[in-house]
């Protein structure tokens, strides 16, 4: 009885040790992603323009996480360079890594915010949808 009794422990720790060498898809995180973000007016509007696209391509490359580029946006105003009248201003993140969370997560914040209150730019927190 007690070699059955060890080979159970035995079994149990390895069972165990098992278990925590494998990530559980509940408390898997994107190590690479932005935690937040920043975005004025015309990089949200270019974000919500291209995230249904930004969705689909992180199903087909199945990486779970992609680099969102919103360069061309702000390069139409100026070659990329911050608006001088809002010198004081943090800059934006015009390209930044995301998993599907973190882009349905800025979709859904950015579909409620009031467009004003992003100029000069807003932080969003894409940590709380994880």
């Amino acid at each position: 009885m007690g070699a059955h009794v060890l080979s159970s422990v035995g079994r149990m720790s390895a069972l165990a040790l098992l278990l925590s060498a494998v990530p559980s898809a509940a408390v898997a995180v994107c190590d690479y992603c932005n935690p937040t973000v920043r975005l004025d007016s015309v990089t949200a509007n270019c974000f919500v323009d291209q995230v249904d696209a930004e969705i689909v391509r992180i199903k087909l490359e199945g990486r779970g996480f992609l680099l969102v580029d919103l360069t061309n946006c702000v390069a139409t105003r100026g070659r990329g360079l911050p608006d001088a009248s809002n010198a004081s201003a943090a800059p934006v993140d015009t390209s930044f890594v995301v998993d599907e969370a973190g882009l349905v997560c800025l979709k859904d914040q950015l579909a409620v915010a009031e467009k004003p209150t992003l100029d000069p730019s807003i932080e969003f927190d894409l940590s709380t949808c994880s």
